[in-house]
């Protein structure tokens, strides 16, 4: 498939379906629980400046800019972007502490051109581009030194991303299937391979959000969960991150 036609599929996979799940509302405990884990892995301190690639309709942009972030939140879809614009303004967010671009991952360097950040994140995107390795790159050229980045995938080792991609209305394996081709070894590789130092992949999780935004408890006992070297390999959630040194 050319690239030009895989962008439109991602495109109309994100505008031509709701996607409840992806709401920044429905969040939750989950979301909030994600960008803990990816806010620890940068060192995120109120007053940095970061990046935030694959956006979408802002369920970890919101949690990020609660941190005290300062955000530039890029996406591919321009109607992704309009929808989370609308919901920045109408919490009244300061529009000086975010800015929305749209773009290519691949080429996120481009997108922001001339620029260092604190830091950048990508959560849930790296799977559903064409050279995922190509964002990485562009992740360490965007970062001061110092600055670190991290990126969150699907375990493909974890089961339940074959029952949501087969059986969820809003999910399709046509668009989904390279979470298969993104393993910890090949995210290892591609931040060795941009240049990062102190590179670390991590897994975490185990409750989906209907689970966790439903049970106060269930939080609790997942960070149980996560200790049991037996459960370690399906943990759903495979965290990579990396500092610029230089």
């Amino acid at each position: 498939m050319k690239a030009e036609d895989w962008y439109r599929l991602q495109r109309s996979y994100y505008d031509d379906s709701p996607h409840r799940h992806l709401q920044a509302e429905a969040g939750g405990v989950f979301a909030e629980n994600i960008v803990d884990h990816v806010a620890a892995a940068v060192e995120l301190r109120k007053g940095q400046r970061g990046v935030e690639i694959g956006c979408g309709l802002g369920r970890f942009t919101l949690p990020l800019l609660a941190r005290g972030a300062h955000l530039d939140a890029v996406d591919l879809s321009p109607q992704q972007l309009e929808k989370l614009r609308a919901e920045l303004e109408r919490r009244g967010l300061d529009p000086e502490r975010w800015t929305l671009h749209e773009g290519n991952a691949e080429a996120i360097d481009e997108v922001l051109p001339g620029r260092r950040f604190d830091f950048v994140v990508g959560i849930f995107i790296l799977h559903h581009l064409l050279d995922p390795a190509a964002a990485v790159r562009g992740a360490f050229r965007l970062l001061r030194p110092g600055g670190r980045a991290v990126f969150l995938e699907p375990n493909r080792w974890n089961p339940l991303y074959a029952l949501q991609n087969s059986l969820c209305a809003d999910m399709s394996w046509k668009n989904e299937w390279r979470i298969y081709r993104l393993g910890s070894g090949r995210l290892r590789s591609m931040f060795v391979e941009a240049g990062f130092s102190e590179v670390e992949v991590d897994r975490f999780g185990f409750f989906p959000p209907q689970v966790i935004n439903r049970f106060a408890s269930a939080l609790a006992l997942e960070h149980a969960l996560e200790r049991s070297r037996f459960l370690r390999p399906v943990l759903p959630f495979v965290l990579a991150s990396g500092c610029r040194t230089d």
